[in-house]
């Protein structure tokens, strides 16, 4: 229940940024470091995709209609299909939300994560 619960996080933060960085790179939206938006648009995102790697490495999968449940063979299917991606992402995102901002830096970090958001949206119409 739990990772469900994640996962729909994970999907409203990626719709999120779906609609609003394209928005804040065209029309340069400035908001102040201290205000709550700031903090449930910036700095909460970090923290739950930083959350979503460590479960990525504690979730296990399917293989060949079997649960594979070892936490070796979970750790190098998370390693080969999405911790890369995952990491860079997370890494990004915290570069441009505590050393620098970039709207590029931004847009790019966008463009890598629409397959996550299109995955998803499949295990959302999947459970519901």
């Amino acid at each position: 229940m739990f990772l469900i619960i994640h996962e729909g996080i994970l999907l409203l933060i990626l719709l999120f940024y779906l609609m609003f960085t394209p928005m804040k790179a065209s029309f340069d939206f400035t908001f102040d470091e201290q205000t709550t938006f700031s903090l449930i648009a910036y700095k909460i995102p970090v923290f739950i995709f930083l959350l979503d790697i460590f479960l990525g490495f504690h979730t296990g999968y399917y293989e060949l209609g079997r649960v594979v449940l070892s936490r070796k063979s979970i750790a190098k299917c998370y390693l080969k299909k999405k911790f890369w991606v995952d990491s860079f992402c997370t890494l990004m995102m915290c570069l441009n939300t505590f050393v620098i901002y970039s709207s590029y830096l931004n847009l790019f970090n966008l463009v890598l994560r629409i397959n996550q958001v299109k995955k998803l949206l499949d295990l959302h119409n999947f459970f519901y």
